[in-house]
C-alpha cells in the first residue's frame, strides 16, 4: 500500500497493464502533472501504444519481475492484474509502494477538488462526457475521466485547472487487493444515480448486493453535497433513502421532484421540458437518440443548474456535444445502409438503444446483431429477458459467446436458444457460427436503405472493417459507384 511513503515524494511512477482504457489515460494524466512515467502490459498494440509513445511514455511487452529494475518510487495496479501476476509479486518482494488506479484518481487528482461522480448501471459513459462537455464549454476548465473516447475532445480523459472533476463512478472492483467498487475511492461532492439494476453477475451475486454498494456510494456523498437519482428505477429510490445529502430526483414519473415531460424523439434527438412540481424550469434540446438519452441529458442540466450554469450555457453545451465514440456512433454508410456501433450488452440497455434507432429511422429495415461478450452477458443471468429487448428490430443476428470455453456449461448464455425465443416473438432471427457467417448474411440481405446496428463491448472479429468492406463489394454497390463514408 502506499502508507510507507509520502506521495508528495513520488517522480517516478510505475503502471502495471498500462495499455487499459482507463490506465493508459492515467498514465498521459499523471504525465502531464510532470511525473516520469514507465509501465507494461501484454498485447500493446495501436491505438494506446501510439497514444503513450507520443507522450514519450516507455512501455514494455509482457510482465516480468525485471520490469521493476527501472526502480520506480511508486506502481499503479490494474484492476485486470491478478495476485500470481510477476510484476505484481516483484512489487511486494521488494515492499515497493503501490497503490490502484481510483486510490490514484483519488489522490493526485479528486482530493482537493469538487469530484462530480456519475453512477448508475446505465448511462453513465454518456452522462459524465455530456458533463464534463457542458462544463468545458461554458469556461469551467473541468478535469474528467470517463469509459469512452469523447469526440469533442478525442480523448477520454483530461486535466483541468477548474474545480470540477467529472468521472465515471465504476462499480466494478477495484484492483486483486481490494475487492470494493471503484467509485468508493472518488470521494463524491456531487454524485449521480442514473439507474440501478443487476449486473457484473462475476462479482455481484444478486439484486439486493448491487444495492448495498449504491447505498454505500450515496453514503459517501457529505452533508452538504448533493445527489441527483433517476426515479425511474425502483431501486435507485431504495438505495438513496438513507443518503445524509440533498438529494433531488428525476425522470419521467410523476413522482420525481424534476419531471421530465414534452418528451419528443425524432432524427435529431429529443426535446423536452423540465418542470419542478408544476413551474417550468426551461426547454431543452439534445442531439442524442432515445428516451434514455434524454434523461441523460436531464441528469447532466440539474447538476449544471445546480452548480451555477445559465440555462443558455446548457443548451449551448448539448448543441454542441458531438458524442461518445461506440455509443450509438455512425460508423459507416454504404450504398446508403447506415452501419451504428453501440455498447449495449445488459438487455435493459439493448431495448432502448434499439428503440432509440427505431425512433430515429421509423421507415427503414433495422438489422440488429448482437455478441454476448461481457462477464454478465455471456452468462444465462438474462436468457428469458433478452427476447423483449429486440422489439422495434426486423432482424436479429446472434454471435457465439465470447470465449464460451471459459464459462461452466450450465451458466453458459444459448444463442440458439435465445434466436429461438425471439423468432417466437415475431422478429425474424438467426444465430449464426462466427462474424465470417454473419457478415455474409448481411451482405446478402441488406438493401439499399437498411440500418446495421451493432452491439458489442470489444472488437467483435473485426467487423467493423470487414463489413464495409464486403458490403463494398456487391455489384449493386459496383453498379451505382457509391462511396463509403467514414
Amino acid at each position: 500500500m502506499t502508507e510507507s511513503i509520502n506521495l508528495n515524494d513520488v517522480k517516478h511512477i510505475h503502471l502495471i497493464a498500462i495499455c487499459g482504457t482507463a490506465m493508459g489515460a492515467l498514465a498521459g494524466m499523471l504525465k502531464k502533472k510532470g511525473f516520469r512515467i514507465t509501465g507494461s502490459d501484454e498485447g500493446v498494440y495501436p491505438p494506446m501504444s501510439d497514444y503513450l509513445r507520443d507522450l514519450g511514455i516507455e512501455v514494455m511487452e509482457g510482465f516480468r519481475s525485471e520490469n521493476l529494475d527501472v526502480n520506480p518510487d511508486l506502481v499503479i495496479v490494474g484492476n485486470t492484474v491478478k495476485r500470481i501476476n510477476p510484476e505484481a509479486q516483484e512489487m511486494v518482494r521488494r515492499n515497493i509502494p503501490h497503490i490502484h488506479l481510483p486510490g490514484a484518481l483519488s489522490e493526485y487528482f479528486l482530493k482537493l477538488g469538487h469530484p462530480i461522480v456519475i453512477s448508475g448501471t446505465h448511462g453513465k459513459t454518456t452522462t459524465t462526457a455530456l458533463c464534463a462537455w457542458v462544463l468545458e464549454s461554458a469556461g469551467l476548465d473541468p478535469g474528467f475521466l470517463v469509459g469512452g473516447t469523447l469526440k469533442n475532445f478525442n480523448s477520454n480523459a483530461k486535466v483541468g485547472e477548474g474545480k470540477f472533476f467529472a468521472i465515471e463512478g465504476d462499480e466494478y472492483d477495484s484492483a486483486y487487493y481490494d475487492k470494493v467498487p471503484k467509485f468508493y475511492h472518488y470521494r463524491p461532492k456531487t454524485g449521480v444515480i442514473t439507474s440501478v439494476e443487476f449486473d457484473h453477475g462475476d462479482i455481484y451475486k444478486d439484486i439486493d448486493h448491487i444495492k448495498s454498494v449504491f447505498t454505500n456510494f450515496a453514503n459517501l456523498i457529505p452533508h452538504d453535497g448533493y445527489l441527483v437519482a433517476c426515479a425511474d428505477f425502483p431501486h435507485v429510490l431504495d438505495v438513496i433513502k438513507p443518503a445524509k445529502c440533498e438529494i433531488v430526483t428525476y425522470g419521467l414519473t410523476q413522482n420525481a421532484d424534476i419531471r421530465i415531460r414534452d418528451l419528443e424523439l425524432d432524427e435529431n434527438g429529443a426535446k423536452f421540458s423540465l418542470f419542478r412540481k408544476d413551474e417550468k424550469i426551461s426547454d431543452f434540446r439534445s442531439p442524442l437518440w432515445g428516451s434514455h438519452n434524454a434523461s441523460n441529458a436531464a441528469a447532466v442540466a440539474i447538476v449544471c443548474l445546480r452548480h451555477g450554469l445559465s440555462i443558455a450555457q446548457i443548451q449551448e453545451g448539448f448543441d454542441t456535444f458531438q458524442g461518445v465514440k461506440r455509443r450509438q456512433e455512425i460508423l459507416a454508410v454504404v450504398n446508403d445502409i447506415i452501419m451504428i456501433d453501440d455498447f449495449a450488452h445488459h438487455p435493459t440497455k439493448v431495448r432502448e438503444t434499439v428503440k432509440a434507432v427505431r425512433a430515429r429511422y421509423p421507415d427503414r429495415r433495422l438489422f440488429c446483431v448482437y455478441e454476448p461478450r461481457t462477464n454478465t452477458s455471456r452468462r444465462n443471468f438474462f436468457q428469458d429477458v433478452y427476447p423483449i429487448s429486440f422489439y422495434g428490430a426486423d432482424f436479429v443476428l446472434i454471435a457465439p459467446v465470447y470465449h464460451s470455453d471459459q464459462i461452466e456449461k450450465d451458466s453458459l448464455m444459448d444463442p440458439g436458444k435465445l434466436a429461438g425465443d425471439i423468432r417466437k416473438k415475431g422478429i425474424e432471427a438467426h444465430h449464426l457460427a462466427g462474424v465470417d457467417d454473419i457478415i455474409e448474411f448481411l451482405a446478402e440481405n441488406t438493401k439499399s436503405g437498411d440500418v446495421i446496428l451493432i452491439m458489442s463491448n470489444g472488437g467483435f472479429g473485426g467487423i467493423y472493417k470487414k463489413l464495409p468492406q464486403r458490403l463494398a463489394k456487391n455489384k449493386d454497390w459496383q453498379r451505382k459507384r457509391g462511396k463509403i463514408i467514414v
